[in-house]
């Protein structure tokens, strides 16, 4: 749930900088030199999406189900659980574009979309 989560915040956050004309690769220098490092930072944006790979190797599916799995059971104890619903709502959109079978870094297609901007090396 976190992974997922944070993927969608990191990438909405490089995306915010390229739109200003910052590189991808700069800003993720700055965040993995900062406390926002994370392993989604470090790893599956810097080592995979800056070189267009989407191939971290957990399935856009498997995503989905945790997320609703977390969120139901988040909702039955009585705990919030509003940015993992949002967060869900994206790979949501993600399979209904079709990338059930794909890789769950698709997310990252959907929020560039959103964004008109790309993370990608420079």
């Amino acid at each position: 749930m976190i992974v997922g989560a944070n993927l969608v915040a990191a990438s909405e956050a490089i995306l915010f900088g390229v739109r200003f004309g910052l590189s991808a690769d700069a800003i993720l220098d700055m965040l993995n030199a900062s406390t926002a490092r994370s392993f989604v930072t470090e790893s599956i944006l810097a080592d995979r999406i800056l070189d267009r790979r989407f191939d971290f190797g957990f399935r856009l599916e498997l995503m989905r189900k945790d997320l609703r799995l977390c969120v139901a059971e988040a909702e039955a104890a009585g705990a919030p659980m509003l940015i993992c619903a949002l967060a869900k709502q994206l790979y949501e959109l993600a399979h209904a574009h079709g990338g059930g079978q794909d890789d769950m870094t698709v997310v990252v297609k959907e929020l560039e979309r959103a964004a008109g901007a790309e993370i990608a090396r420079s």
